[in-house]
């Protein structure tokens, strides 16, 4: 980005969420096409959830849950020099942790036995342990 005299060299490119700037896979920042490596390959995306879960079934509904609210062509973000660890994951774990207390509280005002579902305390377990491996991924970048 050029003005008064000032040219930005160093950016962490983004390409956002604005579908204008996206079709031509130009960053918000300084407004310079991203380079190809940086657009979204449904195929290495779809290999690396089944390469993590032995369930079909499973990870069929996680990449067509994931495309659904992505889409196939959405640019990816850079995290190589966003705080992801710190903060980009743990927002939406919290998120989610969020959400199920939230749950149970309406469970609790409506009377049910238990505040969670076995499905939604296993969520919240799981949920809760992903925090606690990303925290711990980012103790072995150290």
């Amino acid at each position: 980005m050029e003005g008064l005299g000032v040219q930005v060299t160093d950016c962490n490119h983004s390409i956002g969420n604005d579908p204008r700037r996206a079709e031509r896979n130009e960053c918000v920042k300084c407004g310079k096409i991203v380079p190809a490596g940086w657009m979204r390959d449904p195929a290495f995306e779809e290999s690396l959830i089944r390469m993590h879960h032995e369930d079909e079934r499973l990870c069929k509904h996680v990449y067509d849950y994931m495309v659904e609210g992505a889409g196939k062509t959405t640019p990816i973000r850079d995290l190589a020099h966003r705080p992801f660890v710190q903060k980009e994951a743990p927002e939406e774990y919290r998120d989610a942790v969020f959400y199920l207390l939230g749950r149970a509280y309406q469970r609790t005002i409506h009377g049910y036995s238990a505040p969670l579902s076995p499905g939604e305390s296993m969520a919240l377990w799981h949920t809760m342990e992903a925090i606690r491996c990303l925290l711990l991924s980012e103790q072995d970048d150290e």
